[in-house]
């Protein structure tokens, strides 16, 4: 009888350590991970992604952007230009978005952009500076004359569908280039009513072993001996 009470006893025991688990698993209570899926890796954050967020935060809030948020620049961009030493067909996104933080300013900048008068705070300079370094990596590349091009075409030329900041950050990014296929794009920037888009398209010129050049910024020094408001 002895006997028979412990084996009675045992299943009792038995009995409810499965009613417990069965209660567990009906409350959602999961079992507790393996090694394995503890150590399985979240996945990566997009370069592009993170820094189109953060341009677009900074052009609606500006000086009230948190400043921590700066911190994931640094990383996003050393991340994209790695990408950047290859061809790839996101490229595009990140040349124009390069350009975007190459000439990063609050909102409320534009008058001033378009006077050649607009001076970045030291955050604003900081993110240029790091925009600049990477946006300069991707124009040194065996591919650089193209997405020069594509800037020139698509962007620099384009008045009508592109914000100025952006136009200027693709002339100054020109600046000692001297890529015949960007000529046609300099030519025509050098002429618009924004004198801050006029004075980088002009340094994008000069320098250039080019006897088309030298008469055609001679006409613009002519113009502007006659209008000194126009350089």
């Amino acid at each position: 009888m002895g006997r028979s009470a412990a084996f009675q006893r045992a299943g009792i025991l038995v009995a409810r350590a499965l009613g417990c688990a069965i209660l567990a698993l009906a409350a959602g209570i999961a079992p507790p991970a393996s090694a394995a899926q503890v150590a399985r890796p979240s996945a990566a954050v997009d370069p592009l992604a993170a820094l189109a967020r953060w341009t677009n935060d900074y052009h609606r809030l500006g000086a009230n952007l948190n400043p921590d948020s700066d911190a994931s620049l640094g990383p996003a961009l050393a991340a994209l230009r790695k990408r950047l030493a290859s061809t790839d067909e996101f490229e595009n996104d990140a040349l124009v978005l390069l350009c975007d933080l190459a000439s990063i300013a609050g909102a409320g900048s534009e008058a001033g952009m378009a006077e050649g008068s607009y001076v970045a705070n030291e955050r604003e300079s900081n993110v240029r500076s790091q925009a600049r370094v990477v946006l300069r990596s991707a124009l040194d590349a065996p591919s650089g004359q193209g997405r020069a091009y594509f800037l020139a075409t698509t962007v620099l030329a384009a008045a009508k569908d592109q914000p100025l900041a952006r136009r200027i950050a693709v002339a100054e990014a020109l600046i000692g280039r001297h890529w015949e296929p960007t000529l046609l794009a300099l030519f025509t920037s050098s002429t618009v009513a924004e004198r801050g888009l006029r004075e980088a398209s002009v340094c994008a010129l000069s320098g250039w072993k080019s006897e088309t050049v030298d008469r055609y910024l001679a006409r613009l020094t002519l113009r502007a001996l006659r209008e000194p408001a126009f350089l």
